[in-house]
């Protein structure tokens, strides 16, 4: 993490041994490898803002998942030599590939209920 700013994702993914922060409360991962924040209207600005911008400061994250709540997006950004690579996935029928994983839209949004767009 950039140095003072810590931020916390709805999820994360991490590889190896877990590097904790050692001053006060020892609940702040500082190397982990992909994180997921579940976005809502109200929150949308601030998780693809300032708080991706500090995801996209830590050298240790390669992947930066943004899961829409009210409509079947997800908004996927990966770390590549020189910068992060932004690509979405919209609907019902794709599939989110992250970390290597194959994750259907489908069951991530297995009980979800979305307004009807007028």
């Amino acid at each position: 993490m950039p140095q003072g700013e810590y931020v916390y994702p709805d999820a994360l993914f991490e590889c190896g041994k877990p590097d904790l922060r050692e001053e006060g409360p020892s609940d702040t991962l500082l190397n982990p490898v992909a994180v997921y924040e579940a976005t809502s209207p109200s929150s949308i600005r601030y998780d693809s803002g300032p708080k991706r911008d500090v995801y996209a400061a830590t050298p240790s994250i390669q992947e930066i998942v943004l899961v829409h709540l009210d409509a079947p997006r997800i908004d996927r950004y990966v770390r590549f030599e020189g910068g992060w690579r932004w690509e979405a996935t919209v609907g019902m029928g794709p599939v989110l590939r992250t970390m290597d994983v194959d994750v259907p839209l489908d069951a991530i949004y297995a009980d979800a209920e979305f307004a009807e767009e007028t």
